[in-house]
């Protein structure tokens, strides 16, 4: 499983004239965001974080929250926080949101963390904010993906 060429391939077939990523040396924000969360992200959304800088973007039916070490809303760090309700019911319960679906829905995209997983490299799934919202309860929709390995693999062709 080579992690940094697969999220390089998946960087190229996404923006392909390369205007949305650019790439940096290091991230702090994502250390200093990690330590808020349950447990780290999984190793191949941890290596595009950690490599590459990027705005909101659409890949694979997702909406991905930027990444940019900034203040914004639509920015990975205040945006998994941004719904108290949701944040509280969805991280209390081991799911870590990183996106919603492209369709504009408002539906959390997360890693579900409450399992062990090799590499952590944990499941994508997609939760019912109703749910949250009205009922209380965690309810998992969809399950998007093995992991955002597989899923970054699939969208390039590597899978």
């Amino acid at each position: 499983m080579n992690v940094h060429g697969t999220i390089d391939a998946f960087v190229a077939h996404v923006d392909p004239p390369g205007d949305l990523f650019r790439r940096v040396e290091s991230a702090p924000w994502v250390e200093a965001l990690e330590a808020k969360l349950p447990k780290r992200f999984p190793a191949s959304f941890r290596s595009l974080l950690t490599r590459y800088t990027f705005p909101p973007f659409d890949a694979g039916g997702l909406r991905f929250f930027s990444n940019t070490g900034a203040e914004s809303h639509e920015e990975l760090g205040v945006a998994i926080f941004s719904d108290r309700i949701i944040a509280g019911a969805s991280l209390g319960a081991g799911y870590v949101q990183f996106a919603r679906p492209e369709s504009g829905s408002y539906d959390p995209i997360c890693f579900e963390e409450r399992r062990a997983a090799s590499n952590r490299e944990f499941p994508i799934v997609r939760l019912d904010h109703e749910e949250i919202l009205c009922r209380h309860r965690i309810h998992v929709s969809e399950r998007v993906a093995d992991s955002f390995y597989q899923f970054a693999a699939g969208i390039t062709g590597r899978a």
